[in-house]
């Protein structure tokens, strides 16, 4: 896929959000402050479901950071560039590790995960194993958010190896 596009684009490194305003369950409950944060750190935040296929990766495939609410469009993440570091917001005690962890260990990215407390429970139940509700909204620690872009931020300054293209 990332062929059909010309490859990984290096030129610009972007910090990417990919929220979930638009979504039925699961949303994040603060996701206006959470952006407030973000853009302070230099965050895009791209409507993915109004892209096509190649605007989408174009715009990943060019990210440094990736901030991402738990959900379908994690996926996408595997297809950011080596260097990326992807953080995800979801709900505790909720799955969803698998999807962007395991292709962020096989392309050897740096993959966190803020912890969130639920706030809402969505009209949809939807009980994992554990017994919590796969579909409630959650809020995000805004300073367990900062501490954890700066902390990117600076590892990207200070010990992140860019692609060799970039060279």
């Amino acid at each position: 896929m990332l062929s059909g596009i010309g490859g990984v684009k290096v030129s610009k490194s972007r910090r990417i959000y990919l929220g979930r305003d638009n979504a039925q369950w699961r949303k994040v409950a603060n996701e206006h402050e959470v952006k407030s944060v973000l853009s302070t750190y230099g965050f895009e935040f791209p409507v993915m479901s109004e892209l096509s296929a190649r605007e989408q990766l174009e715009i990943i495939s060019s990210a440094e950071l990736v901030v991402c609410a738990l959900g379908a469009g994690t996926i996408i993440t595997k297809f950011t560039p080596e260097h990326c570091i992807t953080i995800l917001l979801a709900p505790k005690d909720i799955g969803g590790l698998w999807g962007g962890l395991a292709s962020a260990i096989f392309l050897r990215q740096i993959y966190d995960r803020i912890e969130c407390e639920r706030v809402v429970e969505s009209d949809v139940i939807r009980l994992n194993k554990t017994g919590e509700n796969e579909t409630a909204d959650f809020i995000v620690d805004l300073e367990a958010l900062k501490a954890r872009v700066e902390s990117a931020c600076h590892f990207m300054s200070t010990r992140q190896c860019r692609d060799a293209l970039q060279l």
